[in-house]
């Protein structure tokens, strides 16, 4: 690891995946204060010393998990990570337990992509450049369009469609008008069928529109589901 970035994850999957443990202590206060410049220099240049770092995390630690970094972080898969063989030897001689384990024993409460087909980039087909849904916080105006090349990965799975970095957040319909919320709020009624994405409530369907709000199905509330990787194109 260099410098700074991903110390905070390798800490806690190692400790817990080692045998140790995180404890928190009642009536306890943390406080995490960034500064308005960071006090050392990133020779690499930040970004790169940050995906450097973060590969190494995944390839050390994270099993066949690590596919779900590479997919936020295309650009982790591609940095000099440098030698993996001491940590991975360190990783054995400690006997420590595999991710699955960290995922199913220490934070179960954290929601796996149930494969790789789940995660999309959610673009409207009509538009005449690339733009998908996008969001912005919570409650009322928090989703909207952007460019496909900043778009966050959505979930579509059980009737709910969710935000991948947030698994806990779902869009939920007042109305004709929809918004993010968490998801124990919001009620399993989305499918996808011929490029719809529709919304069943009290036996009538709409389909959400670029606007984005519910409306009539139509050519015009046809969307293209973009799996991680793929190009930002114009149909």
């Amino acid at each position: 690891m260099d410098v700074w970035g991903g110390e905070n994850f390798e800490l806690s999957f190692k400790t817990w995946m080692c045998g140790g443990r995180l404890a928190i202590i009642p009536c306890s206060r943390v406080g995490h204060i960034f500064r308005k410049h960071h006090p050392y220099s990133f020779p690499d240049g930040g970004a790169q010393t940050y995906n450097r770092n973060v590969a190494r995390v995944a390839e050390v630690w994270m099993d066949e998990y690590k596919e779900i970094v590479y997919r936020h972080k295309p650009a982790a898969r591609s940095a000099a990570g440098g030698s993996l063989m001491a940590r991975k030897a360190l990783r054995n001689r400690l006997q420590c337990q595999s991710f699955d384990w960290f995922l199913r024993t220490v934070y179960p409460q954290l929601k796996v992509p149930p494969d790789m087909q789940s995660l999309v980039r959610v673009r409207y087909r009509l538009a005449a450049a690339g733009r998908c849904l996008g969001v912005r916080g919570l409650g009322p105006g928090s989703i909207e369009m952007v460019d496909c090349a900043s778009a966050p990965y959505w979930t579509i799975s059980g009737g709910m469609l969710s935000l991948d970095t947030a698994r806990d957040t779902c869009v939920v319909a007042q109305g004709d008008s929809v918004h993010m919320q968490f998801c124990d709020q919001a009620t399993n009624r989305w499918t996808l069928n011929n490029n719809q994405l529709q919304y069943r409530d009290g036996g009538v369907t709409r389909c959400l529109s670029p606007v984005p709000s519910l409306s009539a199905c139509s050519a015009a509330t046809a969307w293209v589901l973009m799996s991680p990787g793929a190009p930002v194109r114009v149909e």
